[in-house]
């Protein structure tokens, strides 16, 4: 009996608290309190997101006339239309040259090609940008890229795809506002790119290494993945890539406002327009910014004086071309694949588990 007692006792002793950390104080409750916090913000920004969605719909049925709309889309020529799908087609090369180039040509041209259309078309079915886990998935199953390292290479990949997209909407905001709001967007690029640096130099920095071992970690993967390509010649075919994609967007939406549907707009305006479609995905709390983006087209378009039933008729064929393309390649590259039915059934638990795995 006594030594049962013994054993109870031992256990007992064995469960509590180390030594000057009792329960409910010291570090663990520390970060406890921490990612309570940090799920409240969390949930904040995702109440924010649906209340925007919300009024972006409310205002769109109460500001376009649907009927009118409809028929703008219904009288469209059928060869333009076509072309215009096709040129759509044209960035995805790019963008698989380009990741080629970032995975140092180890998953091939082929897989980089899939693994973009795939990360399309998932960004467009999933939120929050879900895709470009399911592009890393893709390419760590047939290269010997991990998952860090992939994770560091696409997170270069949308950092640059950014300062493209900040540039074009820098120059075309030259157009329409004041010296002081295009110097602000000038420094949120610097902003943008100080903390990038300081990533890359965190190893140095052993007090943010204390406080921010999840961001350090990160930093870290980064830094490996992306020490192959600071060379010039591998920089400068990320910057021509970069530059052929950004050109093949912007050349898209011209066709799209300017030939399907006769607004002559100028650069100043097709750079506001390419913000309003590229941008809307952060700010909405459905998939690919449904919503957003449409509200946001109709607005840059009406404030320049254009009808708003004819500016949700260019919103939504731009919605179609962004959406029906990619999904329907990446249906051919699944059926394709050897693989493509195990990949696309395990999908949703791998998915789960690399995020849970960032996420630590």
């Amino acid at each position: 009996m006594s030594s049962e007692t013994e054993k109870v006792s031992n256990s007992n002793l064995s469960r509590e608290e180390p030594a000057g950390k009792t329960p409910g104080t010291g570090s663990g409750s520390e970060s406890v309190k921490g990612k309570s916090g940090f799920s409240a913000v969390r949930a904040a920004v995702r109440a924010v997101k649906w209340a925007l969605l919300v009024f972006c719909l409310v205002w769109l049925y109460l500001k376009v006339d649907w009927r009118a709309a409809g028929a703008a889309i219904v009288a469209l020529p059928v060869l333009p239309f076509l072309l215009v799908s096709l040129q759509r087609l044209v960035p995805y090369i790019g963008l698989g040259l380009r990741l080629n180039v970032i995975t140092e040509s180890k998953a091939g041209l082929l897989r980089c090609t899939q693994s973009e259309v795939l990360c399309l078309a998932f960004n467009s079915l999933l939120p929050a940008r879900m895709g470009e886990l399911v592009k890393i998935l893709y390419l760590c199953a047939s290269s010997k890229l991990e998952v860090l390292s992939l994770l560091g290479k696409v997170f270069f990949e949308r950092l640059v795809d950014v300062t493209a997209l900040f540039l074009i909407v820098f120059c075309a905001a030259s157009f329409f506002l004041e010296r002081e709001a295009v110097v602000a967007m000038l420094a949120a690029l610097a902003v943008l790119w100080a903390v990038f640096a300081a990533l890359m130099l965190s190893g140095k920095m052993g007090f943010l290494r204390k406080r921010l071992r999840r961001l350090m970690k990160l930093a870290e993967a980064l830094r490996d993945a992306l020490r192959p390509l600071m060379n010039r010649k591998s920089l400068g075919f990320v910057a021509l890539w970069t530059a052929f994609i950004w050109l093949m967007n912007l050349t898209h939406l011209t066709l799209v406002c300017n030939w399907l549907f006769h607004f002559n707009l100028g650069f100043g305006g097709l750079g506001l327009v390419c913000a309003a479609v590229f941008m809307s995905s952060a700010f909405s709390a459905a998939p690919g910014g449904i919503g957003v983006m449409e509200s946001a087209v109709v607005f840059v378009l009406s404030s320049m004086g254009k009808d708003a039933a004819q500016a949700a008729a260019a919103a939504l064929v731009i919605r179609f071309l962004y959406i029906v393309p990619p999904v329907a390649l990446s249906a051919v590259v699944i059926a394709a694949s050897p693989d493509g039915a195990s990949f696309l059934k395990d999908l949703r638990p791998r998915l789960k588990s690399m995020w849970n795995d960032i996420r630590q």
